[in-house]
């Protein structure tokens, strides 16, 4: 986390296109997991609890980058991530419950005060 963060809340944008799909929704999910010096075992993570975005139109054409934007509470749910933390962000669709067919490929993310 850069070391200019004021623990505010972030707004968590992510940039994802579609492979075959035209049509329907996307849900996603967003977790973090601190990576503080005195408990940073890549073997185990401990995710905060899931900030969810649902119902997020794809685009009309195939290839084409969609954003969804989610805003992230600070504290728990960003796992008590500080200026200077490193952190794991971890990112899923909930396919089960969207419904764009086919693959839904994350090209970027990028994370801003708010």
């Amino acid at each position: 986390m850069p070391q200019q963060y004021r623990g505010t809340d972030v707004e968590v944008r992510l940039f994802y296109m579609m492979t075959s799909a035209t049509s329907g929704d996307t849900d996603w999910l967003i977790y973090f997991d601190r990576l503080a010096a005195e408990d940073a075992d890549l073997d185990s993570f401990s995710y905060s609890d899931a900030t969810t975005v649902v119902d997020q139109t794809v685009p009309g054409t195939s290839g084409q980058i969609g954003i969804v934007s989610l805003t992230v509470t600070s504290g728990a749910n960003m796992d008590n991530v500080v200026a200077g933390d490193m952190f794991i962000l971890r990112v899923t669709r909930d396919a089960s419950a969207d419904t764009a067919s086919g693959d839904a490929e994350l090209v970027g993310v990028e994370i801003r005060g708010t």
